[in-house]
């Protein structure tokens, strides 16, 4: 290779650095001239000041640096917005991240709701104070039955548990219903609603007695009141201590049953028709306990 031919090869690479390094260092000559040009402005007012001429440069000096400020900070907005289109993939991951942590925390804030709520139900068992020859056994619900939703529930103890037919089942306000059916480990309980319940009760303000019975729609009925009883609408009405259909079971009395909602009158009949709302929904019962005489 000539001296010639090496020497424009070593100009073009000398260029190609340069052009680089220009590259590179472009936004900060941008920087070096605007400041340039305000220590321009800054050193001709010193002079012109020297010299009684300074409000004859002032105008085109500022004029110039300013339209030269503004054009570099056009560039660099313009800079940052092409900047931001590339952050863009990493704020929407960051915003994902986040809309994740959000259900987390809103998952975990529904799991301490549910913890508080079950709290609550327990409480309300501790205040549940039976006759002293009652004992209780404390039972979960597990299953409820398909065909009669509201009617029927599974609990978590049986036989081993003491647990005997026709025994009360009761929580925290009221009456939910009787064991209808006994495992070593588990029981059915028909609740208060069902066609299939009756239990003997009394009013609290007339102390009228009669019979409590489910009607299978979520409500009781109140039978055997004489037409003109003296029963009034909202009376509280409780286990009576008695056992009207069935043999055995423990039936301690004072236990809340419900509210009487509805009372007319039957003039074919001698008895008030009266319709009762039970204190005690099959809906979302959870703990129970379990009245059993002691031995």
């Amino acid at each position: 290779m000539n001296a010639v031919a090496l020497r424009k090869r070593h100009g073009v690479s000398i260029m190609s650095r340069f052009d680089r390094r220009a590259n590179r260092s472009g936004s900060g000559l941008a920087s070096g001239i605007v400041f340039l040009l305000v220590l321009a402005v800054l050193i001709a007012k010193l002079v012109a000041a020297a010299s009684g001429s300074e409000a004859v440069i002032d105008a085109p000096l500022l004029q110039a640096t300013t339209t030269s400020v503004h054009t570099v900070d056009a560039a660099g907005h313009a800079l940052l917005s092409v900047l931001e289109v590339f952050r863009l993939p990493a704020h929407l991951k960051r915003l994902r991240e986040m809309e994740g942590e959000l259900a987390l925390l809103r998952t975990r804030n529904q799991q301490l709701e549910e913890v508080a709520r079950e709290n609550e139900r327990l409480r309300g068992l501790l205040k549940l104070h039976p006759p002293r020859e009652f004992g209780t056994v404390a039972a979960e619900v597990v299953a409820r039955s398909m065909d009669l939703w509201f009617d029927t529930v599974v609990i978590n103890r049986g036989a081993n548990a003491g647990i005997k037919l026709q025994d009360l089942v009761v929580n925290g306000v009221g009456v939910v219903g009787e064991v209808a059916e006994v495992g070593a480990n588990h029981s059915k309980v028909r609740l208060i609603t069902s066609p299939d319940f009756a239990l003997s009760a009394v009013s609290n303000t007339s102390q009228l007695n009669g019979i409590v019975r489910g009607t299978g729609g979520g409500q009781l009925s109140l039978g055997y009141i004489a037409a003109d009883a003296p029963l009034k609408l909202q009376e509280k009405l409780f286990t009576s201590g008695l056992s009207p259909t069935r043999e055995g079971g423990a039936r301690p009395r004072g236990l809340l049953l419900g509210y009487v909602t509805k009372i007319k009158k039957q003039p074919e009949l001698s008895t008030l028709e009266v319709s009762v709302r039970p204190a005690v929904s099959g809906r979302g019962l959870r703990y129970v306990l379990v009245l059993t005489e002691r031995v």
